[in-house]
């Protein structure tokens, strides 16, 4: 079931949040109903609940809204590597040091894995991935070496409802022999599942490093990543290595 389908208000809500968030500036009434798509009346209602909530603040002067401090101070423990063992971010930004590729460190949620750290170079092209993107479980690197610490009832079991609640085509054989592939070599590898003409390298990190289950991941343009050879996943599993070693 959707966000849409469960909520229309959530489904607005959520919306809202990521206006603000990517316009990052306050909003009048007028520029929410537009960008949203709403009616006067729904979006004053809910700019008014959420005001009362203390979730937004508005500046009667300028007629306008903007997320509250007391709201950012709720979520902003979620985005603090403080949950991460603080060593995790220091391995990731040596390993893009080392090979120059960009660096993630992903945390996995049921049938998603969402980005918590990015390490990546200035300038150039590049792989550009962003903390809080989301990437699906069963058709990426970083899902597939998820998957390597998992029982295969249990992988059979995600990739159903994936199926059902994702509406993805999974190919149960191919999924399989990726994990597999994964298991023998220690990380597993993807070229353009997710971005077209971007391949990646990823791991399994020891669980016991953070609340939630990590892989370690390091990608770039295909071309540049194929002429570095095995160098690149090399330089991840001395990473993760490392990491078990602490």
């Amino acid at each position: 079931m959707t966000v849409t389908s469960a909520s229309p208000q959530l489904h607005r809500l959520t919306r809202l949040l990521e206006l603000f968030a990517r316009r990052r500036t306050p909003l009048s009434s007028q520029e929410i109903v537009d960008a949203l798509g709403t009616s006067r009346s729904t979006t004053a209602t809910l700019l008014k609940s959420l005001v009362k909530l203390g979730w937004l603040t508005v500046d009667r002067r300028a007629a306008t809204y903007f997320p509250s401090a007391r709201f950012a101070s709720w979520s902003q423990w979620l985005l603090d590597t403080r949950w991460l063992d603080p060593r995790l971010p220091a391995l990731a930004d040596r390993l893009q040091t080392e090979c120059g590729e960009t660096v993630s460190i992903s945390a996995i949620s049921d049938l998603t894995i969402e980005v918590v750290y990015v390490a990546a170079r200035s300038g150039g092209i590049r792989l550009v991935i962003e903390v809080g993107q989301q990437l699906p479980v069963m058709h990426s690197a970083i899902g597939w070496a998820y998957c390597t610490t998992l029982p295969d009832a249990t992988i059979a079991s995600l990739a159903t409802r994936s199926q059902q609640r994702l509406q993805e085509r999974i190919n149960m054989r191919e999924l399989r022999r990726e994990v597999k592939s994964a298991r023998e070599r220690g990380y597993a590898f993807a070229d353009g599942a997710v971005i077209a003409d971007v391949a990646a390298y990823a791991a399994a990190l020891p669980c016991s490093l953070a609340l939630r289950p990590l892989v370690l991941s390091v990608g770039g343009p295909s071309e540049r990543v194929s002429k570095l050879g095995d160098a690149l996943p090399a330089k991840l599993l001395a990473a993760v290595a490392t990491a078990r070693s602490w």
